[in-house]
């Protein structure tokens, strides 16, 4: 479908001896009006003007009609003496077959069919700024599918209205040249999909969409715009390419202020306008959508402005324009848009989104205020073709009067996991075959449903006495699609997603999607949940058994010595697997007063192995620590590797099985002959890799060359950016004395560099992420000189205003001895936040509130080669093995903390091994073998 055009602004109104028109193929009367202006002394119009009929309309003449079938009418003061109309009627016959009605028949859109006669209006003299109009309905035409559209003479535009006693009552800020109720023909849908900048793009979301909004583009206090795009969007492909602008990076917590302050002045409105136009236009975009969250009350009239300003900017480009509205309020009968003006928003964009209520039984009645009713209202205040029903995808928690989304894993999350109880463990933690186990899960009792009225399951978890703790609604594709259906019985434009990218929602959404676009009927009703266990031996499936969501399960194994896993999958009835529970394993031997044999090998339990007796953790020796590998689909960010070279084979090699798709190169500026990184790019994107160039001044050389240096640093950046890097880091570690000029150690003055690296690399290609210097970890605070601690540096940096000028935070973690998921027992003892995964992470992001991007991360580990050195003394207790299965449980919990956008590995391939252990780090070790490459893809 063609969005229609976005209305053409107000026509320029007359002067009192003008014309508006005086009818289709009559003349105007403004010269003949003129000359009786000039014979006759003041006086009003009179209603018979040369034998015309006209009708003044006044303060004492408020409404004109035809008959009982159409009127005009003033609303509040407006008209005069001078203000005449003379109204008429034609048939919807004569709109087929009168010559007259040619221009506005080709113009009318496809989707509109005429349902009543049309109605003309000839005016003289000055148009108030809005008048009513009150015409008849169409008895037997559903209501819910009629509007008003009035001809201004070059297209059709909407005229909001409402419907009550048989008649339509609209009003116009424009003057029509003819109007006429209209039925809306139903369309091929459009689905439009946002993303955010933690997501990439799927071929699967691009072929279902109609219209995709990356996100990552965010307004300044300066009027203009800093960000990089979500990846994976072409402005080539055949969907529109609308990249969204939001005053936020995470939805709960947005920035309402800055763009409140930008609408609400002028001048920097203008500034916006022209700068988003700018970059809609440079980077060849479709348009844009807007996405300003939370405004307040009051900025409703600067918002509506804003939106008025930048439709007209980019329909004069040729360019579109979306926005996004949340739901009203319903509150004592009407409807509250907040700081939201449906119908001035609707009037100068293009797309409506409407973001609709998340509380599924909602759209199950017609009742005020459900969704039904929202929309109901929505077609009489917006044309209904610019309107998307904004949903989510995710599952919704509703627990003590809130409601939450949540993801699918989220959702089960309450029934636990496999738990085992077996009779006669013997001391070594085993049981005799043919022993009693009993499997469970561990969680809440929980009872499975569905609403038949909303096609919706839910699950439903208990507290020790039966009470209801909470309710789960589960998104599937039956849910759904009942809920996407609601934009048919009011012919909509289609429907919108802010999550469909999401890495825990139900199976299936997509094709449901992809269904209700091709109008095929809808999937089969939505399931119940059961549970379905497997019991695996190391040769395979020994068994499988389908049972409710609170039946335990009696195990009696009667069969050889070894190892087993009880794995536990939720389903649907019809089968489909929804969502893979935590195992448990278990050893059956039988009793032996002699040593234990080596056993068999064992089954992984899915995801992860819990054992009866849990191994106990040490600090005091790392060697001891029992690590679990992650689930796979643990590792959702964009994942990489530092490398020696971006034409490596070896190390490409090793990243392609670990699943990587970024590599990181590091180019050092050299202040008279600025080294190319074009060819090293080049090579990186046609081995399929992204690109990464950390930059690395010289700091004597900044320090005697100062602002000239920075300048010639930035411009070779600027370079860089131009030559396709995906991504740039300004500088490294400029909180030490090796990386910034001794005594000079200042998070405003690295700020400074960053404001002008900034701009000169959005300048030079806008697609080009700017990740923030990462500071070294470190908690020392007695040589200011030499050394600035992390999180101070830090903080001067944001409190300089560094923050708006980068997309993302640079952060290096590579002293790390224990596993990711601890926060605390590293056996050092000093417990400074950056020895631990979590405590850098969270740090960094209570300092920030921004995503964070690790461009180092890794392991050291001397085995293979001679000990470490001194200065790495504290890691000499690390294996290969941890080094491998720690990274992938880093990169797991940095996905699913929601906060990291690019996590790189330190290091690939690099073989130097002496005072500074770089062999060591690297995950290609001695002999060519890669644990931590296998340990990554099985988590992806």
């Amino acid at each position: 479908m063609t969005a229609p055009e976005s209305p053409a602004r107000k026509p320029r109104r007359s002067g009192a001896a003008g014309c508006w028109l005086v009818g289709f193929g009559s003349l105007c009367l403004a010269m003949m009006l003129a000359v009786i202006g000039l014979l006759l002394p003041p006086f009003s119009l009179p209603e018979h003007l040369l034998g015309l009929q006209y009708e003044s309309l006044n303060a004492q003449m408020p409404a004109v009609s035809l008959g009982d079938e159409f009127a005009v009418s003033l609303i509040g003061e407006g008209g005069g003496d001078e203000f005449a109309l003379r109204l008429s009627q034609a048939p919807p016959a004569d709109f087929e077959t009168d010559d007259a009605w040619r221009l506005a028949k080709h113009h009318l859109p496809h989707y509109l069919a005429l349902q009543s006669p049309l109605y003309t209006i000839a005016a003289l003299g000055d148009a108030p700024d809005q008048l009513r109009f009150s015409l008849d309905l169409p008895p037997d035409a559903p209501p819910q599918v009629l509007s008003l559209y009035g001809w201004d003479g070059s297209q059709w535009r909407f005229i909001p209205s409402t419907q009550a006693d048989g008649k339509a009552q609209g009003i116009a800020d424009f003057l029509p040249q003819a109007i006429a109720v209209f039925q809306a023909i139903p369309t091929a849908p459009i689905v439009a999909v946002s993303y955010d900048i933690r997501q990439e793009l799927t071929d699967e979301a691009a072929r279902l969409a109609t219209i995709i909004s990356p996100a990552g583009l965010r307004p300044t206090r300066q009027g203009g715009l800093i960000g990089s795009l979500a990846p994976g969007a072409d402005a080539d492909s055949a969907y529109l390419l609308l990249p969204r602008i939001g005053n936020y990076d995470d939805p709960r917590a947005a920035d309402p202020e800055t763009a409140a302050f930008i609408i609400s002045n002028p001048a920097l409105r203008d500034e916006h306008v022209k700068q988003i136009t700018s970059v809609a236009s440079y980077n060849r975009f479709d348009g844009v959508f807007i996405d300003y969250r939370d405004l307040p009350s009051e900025a409703r009239g600067d918002f509506s402005q804003f939106i008025v300003q930048l439709g007209a900017s980019l329909a004069a480009q040729g360019l579109r324009l979306g926005v996004a509205a949340p739901a009203p309020s319903y509150q004592d009968g009407d409807w509250d848009t907040g700081a939201y003006d449906w119908r001035t928003l609707g009037g100068a964009a293009d797309y409506l989104k409407l973001r609709a209520s998340i509380y599924p039984p909602d759209f199950a009645a017609e009742s005020t205020p459900s969704v039904h009713a929202m929309l109901r209202w929505a077609v009489d205040e917006v044309d209904r073709h610019k309107i998307l029903l904004g949903l989510s995808a995710q599952s919704v928690r509703e627990a003590d009067g809130r409601r939450t989304l949540i993801g699918y894993d989220q959702a089960i999350a309450g029934l636990g996991d496999v738990a085992l109880v077996a009779e006669q463990v013997s001391e070594t933690g085993s049981v005799e075959p043919g022993a009693e186990i009993r499997a469970s899960l561990d969680g809440f009792e929980a009872f499975a449903g569905v609403d038949a009225a909303l096609k919706s399951p839910f699950l439903d978890y208990s507290g020790d006495k039966g009470d209801r703790l909470a309710r789960i609604w589960l998104t599937n594709a039956a849910a759904l699609r009942h809920r996407m259906e609601h934009t048919a019985p009011f012919a909509l434009a289609g429907v919108a997603f802010d999550d469909l990218l999401g890495d825990d929602l139900l199976p299936g959404l997509p094709a449901a999607i992809l269904r209700y676009k091709a109008q095929a009927p809808p999937p089969a009703a939505a399931s119940d949940l059961a549970l379905r266990w497997s019991i695996e031996g190391s040769d395979g499936l020994v068994n499988r058994v389908t049972a409710g969501l609170n039946d335990d399960l009696v195990i009696t194994l009667a069969a050889p010595e070894g190892h087993y896993a009880v794995n536990m999958d939720v389903i649907g009835l019809d089968g489909a697997v929804e969502s893979r529970r935590r195992g448990a394993a278990i050893a059956l031997f039988e009793p032996t007063a002699t040593p234990t044999p080596t056993p068999t090998p064992s089954p992984t339990p899915t995801p992860a192995p819990i054992v009866l007796a849990p191994p106990v953790e040490s600090a005091d020796n790392a060697d001891s620590f029992a690590v679990a590998a992650p689930p796979p689909g643990s590792i959702t960010i964009a994942i990489g590797g530092h490398v020696t070279g971006a034409g490596s084979s070896r190390a490409i090699g090793a990243m392609r099985s670990a699943g990587m798709t970024w590599m990181k190169i590091q180019s050092r500026f050299d202040y008279r002959s600025p080294p190319d990184t074009a060819r090293e790019i080049a090579t990186a994107h046609s081995s399929g890799f992204k690109i990464l160039v950390g930059t690395v001044g010289r700091p004597h050389e900044l320090g005697q060359g100062g602002q000239g240096y920075v300048n010639a640093y930035t411009d070779w950046l600027a370079r860089i950016a131009a030559q396709g890097a995906d991504a740039i880091e300004v500088w490294n570690e400029p909180n030490l004395e090796r990386e910034w000029p001794r005594g000079r150690i200042s998070g405003a003055a690295y700020a400074d560099m960053l404001k002008l690296a900034y701009g000169k690399i959005k300048a030079a290609n806008p697609r080009t992420m700017v990740i923030s210097a990462a500071p070294a970890p470190t908690g020392v605070s007695n040589q200011p000189a030499s050394i600035m601690p992390d999180n101070q540096w830090l903080n001067e940096m944001a409190a300089a205003g560094g923050l708006d000028y980068l997309d993302c935070v640079g952060a290096h973690y590579n002293e790390g001895i224990v596993r990711p998921s601890q926060t605390s027992g590293d056996p050092r003892g000093d417990n400074y936040y950056t020895r631990y995964f979590y405590g850098m992470l969270n740090g960094y992001i209570s300092i920030t509130r921004k995503p964070i991007c690790f461009t180092e991360l890794g392991y050291v580990s001397s085995e293979g080669y001679r000990p470490l050195p001194a200065g790495f003394n504290w890691a000499r207790n690390v294996t290969v093995a941890q080094q491998a299965a720690w990274l992938a449980e880093a990169a797991a919990l940095a996905s699913q903390s929601g906060q990291v956008r690019l996590f790189i590995v330190w290091n690939i391939d690099f073989t130097r091994y002496d005072s500074d252990p770089q062999a060591g780090y690297a995950i290609i070790r001695p002999g060519g073998a890669c644990p931590a490459c296998a340990a990554l893809a099985n988590a992806r």
